[in-house]
């Protein structure tokens, strides 16, 4: 609504969060019914459950007192929502923002005492470690297993590892330890309650379930242990809906980052979820979320393109490699974001035939074709033109087992059958044929391209010539015979007192294309027929000759 030009997630209108004229969260919607009641005067609610305050349920007050409302999810999960808002939000009240922020939480608040889990080696920032743990619902004793990997901030002096987030699968949460130890009663869920001794536990954000353990071997390099888990959002906190034991997946480690994160580009050893790539959010080289993720395809895309139109591989210079790519591109019913050469919001072959054109940069090539002409006959496919034919794509339809051999003879050719359809690409054909079948196909869609754009193309199923090429003509001309069943063919050449002056072909053919040039070179200027007549059918075209 401010009219910078930003595009916004529709969702954001009435999520409960202020999208206002300060664009607190990068947004300004408030010309959308004043962001769905969000930026009113903040006094009263909609209803429903609120998390805190008159914040909405999921959400947290900021501990600023500014009135913001936050997402609870921000709590320990690897940013810095610090007292400088970096990210529009203070939540130090939060243990510090659940420890992302300064040195952790106060070491008196028995829930979230930091406790030195695992050292990374090589005295690395950061590292994580995977383990194995249970889960049993009902107490059933036929637990079902996951993995949930801990990442560690090894930011102290001695390198040691001090908590942080957890993740599951997509699923994101946090951690923490109480190394004082100490009982806690859980009340009845889907299993009895129990008093436990719990020492570590995660949980899950987005699920809301929460792991709690006895721990065994506190103080050493690893987590062992047997508790509880508790469905939070099923039956509120501190009950036992089932059995659970945790323990260390060999390997472990401080490389790299876990499953469903991806390693910051700009090589600052954070690690970043992988959903970020391509969110809509630009998470570029200023990292303005935190990240900078242009390495990943620009951000998938959300970077815009930081390569010259057509520069498919991002390599600096256009060459044949990028004709390639943006073939295959198309074949996998693909997009590419520098790949819409012509700018009409499609990915085909005529992008490529312009990418092709800029690559020979006007190097000797005959006229442009301004038609062409598509013959079918006995499962076969080609294709003749009135001058250049740049690009063809095609779609076909057929039966299951369909084989297709492809022209070799061009710039580059490609191919993919999926099931009952084949789409395929020839740039810069040589040769008429385009390819022959293993059986017959229907073709359901095409372009035909010269090097400015699309061009008709007619088909021909059925016995007759195709337009002769040149014509006029000097001193050869070319036609292409379509013999859809095969038969007694002749093909001559007659002047205009009906005297043959050539003979092209007589005899039988199969059914198929047929090729023929007449050299007129001993012939005087002038109006001639060639005629085509199979036992039941018969096709003439006139032709002139000016020498």
């Amino acid at each position: 609504c401010s009219g910078d030009g930003d595009c916004c997630p529709e969702s954001w209108i009435g999520d409960g969060f202020e999208d206002c004229e300060d664009q607190a969260f990068g947004c300004d919607l408030t010309c959308y019914d004043n962001d769905g009641g969000d930026c009113g005067d903040g006094t009263t609610t909609t209803g429903g459950t609120t998390g805190g305050g008159n914040c909405p349920e999921g959400t947290v007050p900021d501990c600023s007192g500014d009135g913001d409302c936050c997402p609870e999810s921000w709590i320990g999960d690897g940013f810095e929502d610090c007292e400088d808002q970096a990210f529009g939000c203070d939540l130090t009240c939060y243990n510090n923002d659940g420890n992302d922020c300064g040195d952790g939480p106060d070491p008196n608040d028995d829930l979230w005492n930091w406790y030195d889990m695992v050292d990374c080696e090589d005295g690395a920032d950061e590292c994580s470690r995977t383990y194995e743990f249970t889960y049993d619902w009902f107490c059933s004793g036929n637990p079902g297993t996951a993995q949930v990997t801990l990442l560690y901030d090894c930011s102290d002096p001695n390198s040691e590892c001090n908590g942080g987030a957890a993740i599951v699968g997509g699923y994101d949460g946090f951690w923490s330890a109480n190394p004082d130890g100490g009982t806690l009663g859980f009340a009845d869920g889907l299993c009895p309650g129990v008093v436990m001794d719990w020492d570590f536990f995660f949980a899950l954000d987005q699920i809301g379930v929460a792991y709690g353990y006895d721990m065994e071997g506190l103080g050493t390099d690893s987590i062992a242990g047997d508790g509880i888990h508790d469905d939070v959002f099923y039956n509120g906190n501190f009950n036992v809906d089932g059995w659970t034991s945790i323990v260390p997946v060999d390997g472990g480690g401080d490389e790299g980052c876990p499953d469903g994160f991806v390693e910051d580009c700009s090589g600052d050893g954070d690690c970043c979820a992988a959903s970020w790539i391509g969110d809509g959010f630009e998470d570029c080289e200023d990292q303005a979320f935190g990240c900078d993720l242009t390495c990943y395809d620009n951000d998938g895309g959300d970077c815009g393109p930081d390569c010259a139109a057509g520069d498919i591989n991002c390599d600096g210079s256009i060459d044949v490699v990028d004709v390639v790519n943006m073939v295959n591109a198309i074949i996998d019913g693909g997009t590419l974001d520098n790949g819409d050469i012509n700018g009409d919001g499609s990915l085909d072959v005529v992008d490529v035939v312009l990418l092709v054109n800029y690559i020979i940069d006007g190097g000797a090539r005959a006229m442009d074709a301004d038609k062409a002409t598509m013959t079918i006959a006995d499962n076969s496919l080609r294709l003749s033109g009135n001058g250049y034919i740049g690009g063809v794509q095609m779609t076909l339809s057929h039966a299951n087992g369909f084989e297709l051999n492809l022209t070799e003879n061009a710039m580059v050719s490609e191919y993919k059958t999926s099931g009952t359809t084949t789409t395929l690409v020839v740039v810069v054909p040589e040769e008429e044929l385009l390819f022959t079948a293993n059986q017959s196909f229907e073709v359901v869609n095409m372009i035909v391209a010269n090097s400015e754009g699309e061009i008709e193309v007619s088909t021909v199923s059925e016995f007759g010539l195709t337009a002769a090429y040149p014509n006029p003509f000097n001193p050869s001309t070319t036609v292409t015979l379509a013999v859809p069943t095969a038969d007694f063919v002749s093909v001559k050449v007659y002047n205009l007192v009906g005297q043959v002056v050539g003979v092209l072909a007589e005899g039988m053919m199969d059914a198929n294309t047929y090729t023929f040039t007449w050299n007129a070179a001993d012939m005087s200027s002038g109006v001639y027929l060639i005629r085509a007549e199979s036992g039941s059918s018969v096709d003439i075209q006139k032709v002139l000759l000016v020498k």
